[in-house]
C-alpha cells in the first residue's frame, strides 16, 4: 500500500527531510501527470518574463495564472520550488511573491486533515511572502 510503504520511509524524519521524503515519493507515483504540469507552468511564467514588456505587465500576467489555481495546487508548487534540483522554477516565481496568498490553513480546526507538513518550512523558504 502507498501509505504503508511512505510511512516505513518517514519513520524518526522530520521538517525537510520529510518534506523531501513525501514530495519525492508523490512526484515519482504520479511523474507523468506532475511533470506535465509543472512544466507547462513553467513555460507560462518563462513567457511572461520573456514577452511582457516591463515589471507590471509581467506581473499582471502571472496574477492570472495565480487565480487560476487552488490552493491545493499553489502548494504543490511550494513543494516543488523547496526541492533544491528545482530552483530555477522558484527564481521565475520570486518577483511575483507567488506564494503570498497561499492559506497556511493556520486557522483550520486541529482535526481536520491538513496538507501543510510544516508551516516553519514554507515560511523559511518563502520569506519574502511571509515576513511574520
Amino acid at each position: 500500500k502507498f501509505a504503508d510503504k511512505l510511512a516505513v520511509k518517514l519513520k524518526d524524519k522530520k521538517g525537510q527531510e520529510k518534506l523531501n521524503i513525501i514530495y519525492d515519493y508523490y512526484y515519482e507515483v504520479h511523474q507523468s501527470i506532475l511533470g506535465h504540469y509543472l512544466r507547462n507552468l513553467l513555460k507560462i511564467v518563462d513567457y511572461a518574463n520573456k514577452y511582457a514588456p516591463n515589471h507590471a505587465s509581467r506581473t499582471e500576467h502571472i496574477n492570472i495564472l495565480l487565480t487560476q489555481l487552488s490552493n491545493y495546487e499553489i502548494l504543490l508548487i511550494a513543494y516543488h520550488c523547496m526541492q533544491t534540483s528545482n530552483a530555477n522554477f522558484y527564481n521565475s516565481l520570486k518577483p511575483f511573491y507567488f506564494f503570498k496568498e497561499l492559506n497556511l490553513e493556520e486557522r483550520l480546526d486541529p482535526e481536520y486533515q491538513k496538507r501543510i507538513v510544516d508551516i516553519g518550512l514554507l515560511k523559511t523558504a518563502f520569506k519574502e511572502c511571509f515576513p511574520n
